[in-house]
């Protein structure tokens, strides 16, 4: 009776490979004068259908997710009734918790698609802070600060996004491109805050940003397009 070379169980006599492993099997030793059962076309492993594949993966990313926020926000609202009476700091928790799951569980539901992600995303924050403000029972500084970040974030992002997608080749020029749009953004939050501030725009503390980040910026900018589109790492420093 033939048998499994890897489990050691004994197999049907016209068994072609074992149905736990999948291997091929081979003659048992007091019958090995016997021609041995011919084997499958391909082996497989067992193990290689137990592993989940990239949209099974997102999908149990997605879910883990969210049970997560769910706990998490089940036992913020809890203990707030418990020792508040009432709904007070936990709103704050929630609209926090609401606002991670959304920028998380978007993008893993529509990997792929990073335009449809960006078009649904671009209201959430701008949303996310007039909630905010409507919890703290005060909108004064909304339009003037809350809204003007926002929407800077969201451009210095978006852009970051477009450029990248419009390049032939990722390398260095990637955290050149995120620099220069933290340098942006750093601007637009200065220029912002001193508008509230003192009624008129100006910069201040993001000029040292700008001026630190930018020549490192172009330095990276320099190696992708200049040096390393010529020459290899290995070959620019001798390696």
């Amino acid at each position: 009776m033939p048998y499994c070379p890897n489990c050691r169980v004994e197999l049907a006599p016209d068994a072609e490979f074992c149905p736990l492993c999948l291997g091929r099997s081979e003659a048992a030793p007091e019958t090995a004068n016997q021609p041995l059962v011919s084997k499958p076309g391909v082996e497989r492993n067992a193990e290689e259908s137990t592993k989940l594949s990239r949209d099974e993966k997102r999908r149990v990313a997605m879910e883990l997710l969210t049970v997560s926020i769910v706990m998490a926000l089940t036992v913020s609202l809890a203990t707030d009734v418990l020792f508040s009476h009432g709904f007070s700091w936990s709103r704050y928790v929630g609209l926090i918790l609401a606002m991670v799951w959304l920028f998380s569980f978007i993008p893993l539901a529509l990997w792929g698609h990073t335009w449809y992600v960006c078009a649904i995303l671009a209201p959430a924050l701008p949303l996310g802070l007039f909630l905010w403000g409507f919890f703290c029972g005060s909108h004064a500084w909304f339009f003037p600060v809350g809204l003007p970040i926002a929407l800077c974030l969201e451009i210095a992002v978006i852009g970051s996004i477009l450029f990248l997608r419009l390049q032939p080749r990722w390398g260095l020029n990637v955290p050149g491109i995120l620099l220069a749009a933290s340098g942006f953004l750093c601007c637009g939050v200065d220029a912002i805050v001193l508008s509230f501030r003192n009624g008129a725009y100006g910069l201040s503390w993001s000029i040292v940003v700008v001026v630190s980040v930018i020549p490192v910026a172009g330095l990276f900018f320099y190696l992708h397009y200049r040096i390393l589109k010529q020459a290899s790492l290995k070959k620019l420093f001798r390696l």
